[in-house]
């Protein structure tokens, strides 16, 4: 297994690459990844619902508020943990972490619910969050494979939205095509409110 870094002024990414060839199917049980924070940092955190709660079982639908300026290492309210983005304070500087290049074969992570001394570690989603029945939950492929980019961004906020790395280390998509379409005759009038 290779670790693969990109490096730039302000932000760090890393993927796993495994370079063997094999035709048999290989999977990724656990991720040891984690991310340790020392204390007194401070997170914005969105919490990450369980697969097929809710109203209609509709689960994670990304609709929780984030919980804001909370301590870092403050368990997650679900067993889902944490979606990313996740952004923390550490001193006067700040820490956005994130993913970006998933394949069909791999699954988006998210940081785990506990995350005891402030150490949060990449989990796989839930059994209940496949996309089909027949959809792995956990990353499965043939050889040779590399995961997804784990990022960090580091700075000032200003700095954090600027950043491109996300889109840069993302593949462009294979599917996106631009069509116009004319569906008839529309008129809207702007002007001065009345009344």
């Amino acid at each position: 297994m290779e670790v693969i870094f990109r490096l730039s002024d302000n932000s760090v990414a890393f993927c796993y690459r495994f370079n063997e060839k094999s035709d048999e199917l290989k999977k990724i049980l656990t991720e040891n990844t984690s991310f340790h924070f020392p204390p007194g940092s401070k997170a914005w955190l969105h919490p990450h619902t369980n697969a097929q709660t809710g109203w209609s079982n509709v689960e994670p639908c990304y609709e929780m508020h984030y919980h804001q300026g909370i301590d870092a290492g403050t368990p997650a309210p679900f067993q889902a943990g944490w979606s990313f983005p996740a952004l923390f304070l550490v001193n006067e500087n700040w820490v956005l972490i994130t993913e970006s290049d998933w394949k069909k074969i791999t699954a988006e992570t998210r940081l785990s619910q506990h995350s005891p001394d402030r150490e949060y570690l990449i989990t796989f989603p839930q059994e209940g969050e496949r996309t089909s029945l027949q959809a792995p939950f956990k990353p499965q492929s043939f050889l040779p494979w590399q995961t997804p980019w784990r990022i960090l961004v580091i700075g000032s906020l200003k700095e954090i939205v600027e950043n491109t790395l996300v889109t840069d280390l993302a593949r462009p998509s294979a599917h996106l095509r631009y069509r116009l379409y004319f569906t008839g005759k529309s008129f809207m009038e702007l002007g001065p409110a009345k009344g």
